[in-house]
């Protein structure tokens, strides 16, 4: 399900863009909620619109969860996806910050 959405928010489906964005909004609070942001911003990456890039932004600060070998790490993510949308040469968190808008 996640693929169909990621490719039709390629293809430019209004619909499709909008459910990405609005799980790229969500507040990360918990694991799960991680989880679910991680998958929005690899779906971000892959589309790679620059109008998800501030939407990003927010994230650059979450908290990270690890359950020994793995873990979620949403500000890690994030800052993947910019990188990605952007075409920019692997910049860290902190450098990223830089270029984000003010919030």
């Amino acid at each position: 399900m996640n693929a169909a959405e990621a490719v039709l928010g390629r293809l430019g489906s209004a619909e499709h863009i909008a459910n990405i964005k609005t799980r790229l909004s969500m507040v990360v609070k918990t694991s799960a909620d991680a989880e679910v942001f991680m998958r929005a911003a690899n779906d971000a990456q892959f589309v790679g619109r620059e109008e998800f890039v501030p939407i990003l932004c927010g994230h650059l600060k979450d908290p990270s969860w690890w359950f020994g070998d793995y873990g979620y790490s949403p500000a890690s993510g994030a800052a993947v996806a910019i990188n990605a949308i952007a075409k920019a040469n692997n910049k860290t968190p902190s450098e990223i910050m830089t270029d984000c808008p003010k919030q």
